[in-house]
């Protein structure tokens, strides 16, 4: 049959298949269902390589594991990934919030300026060895200086430069031009 179906009723409405799913249907073709699985709820796309949108009218919200997300997308508690995040910002909620990324031992946790060449940290310090850097490079035990391919001022493993003035390493010692 044609046309809407409305339910109006003053109390749950129950849609019980008998143990089956619930289908999502338009002119013959089925685009999901919803069904119980492993005492969970499934919702599921029935066409193959098809995404599942979850779309608030208006500026509505979507929470995980929260009944008032502030965000598009709000999870309470911990998110598991299997493969990449993109993002365009990482940032804290507060001031007193720092972002964490961290990796189980023998892990390595890697940022990659291949799109851009640069990682920048501006306004910071970065700490390497140390949770507490008292400059804006603090290296703290030891550190290794890669090769030098040509001892220039612009391909110079170790490089310091201030007002100008350069100081750099040429492979056997240090040179301020």
């Amino acid at each position: 049959a044609a046309g809407d179906l409305t339910i109006d009723a003053d109390d749950d409405i129950r849609l019980d298949a008998g143990g089956g799913d619930v289908v999502l249907r338009t002119s013959g073709t089925e685009y999901g269902r919803i069904s119980a699985f492993s005492n969970a709820l499934r919702l599921a796309s029935s066409i193959a390589n098809e995404d599942i949108l979850l779309m608030p009218n208006g500026t509505g919200n979507v929470g995980i594991g929260t009944t008032s997300p502030g965000y598009k997308l709000t999870v309470a508690g911990d998110a598991g990934f299997s493969d990449w995040i993109y993002a365009s910002k990482f940032y804290p909620t507060s001031s007193t919030t720092d972002i964490l990324m961290q990796t189980g031992a023998g892990r390595t946790i890697t940022l990659d300026p291949s799109s851009t060449g640069k990682v920048l940290m501006p306004n910071g310090k970065v700490g390497i060895g140390t949770t507490n850097p008292g400059n804006n490079l603090h290296v703290y035990k030891n550190a290794t200086i890669g090769t030098i391919t040509s001892p220039t001022v612009a391909n110079a493993s170790f490089r310091v430069q201030d007002s100008g003035a350069n100081m750099y390493v040429d492979g056997n010692s240090f040179v301020i031009d």
